[in-house]
């Protein structure tokens, strides 16, 4: 079976045990909590989590990137739109403290990748 942990929000040592416990079955799903500048538990996950494990997430009305919110205010809502964003800022924290840079390309091609993995459908429809 697969597992999909959508909008993960517990720490990064349970998730990483998770990960171990169950290696070829759970995705972690993150949203835009990441982009939040005092979220550091999620910039934790978004470091320590595997690309091959990573699902994009939009979540839930209230939660929208930092960058949106800053440049729309009040205007802003959540919309799969702002799913770049959203792998930008995982991008972001990926490449903290490293030496090798992860793009928010790099994240959202893996997360393509893993959605088809996790629900096949997704293939068969193109979307």
């Amino acid at each position: 079976p697969m597992i999909h942990l959508s909008s993960w929000s517990g720490k990064a040592e349970h998730m990483s045990r998770l990960l171990r416990t169950f290696p070829n079955c759970i995705y972690v799903g993150l949203n835009a909590t990441v982009s939040f500048s005092k979220a550091t538990i999620s910039h934790e996950c978004a470091f320590d989590v595997p690309l091959d494990r990573i699902l994009l997430e939009t979540c839930s009305p209230s939660i929208i990137p930092s960058i949106v919110t800053k440049a729309l205010g009040r205007d802003a809502y959540c919309h799969s739109g702002l799913i770049p964003f959203v792998a930008l800022a995982i991008a972001e924290q990926k490449s903290a403290g490293r030496c090798l840079d992860t793009t928010a390309e790099d994240v959202a091609r893996a997360s393509s990748v893993n959605a088809i993995k996790l629900y096949p459908q997704l293939a068969a429809t193109g979307e």
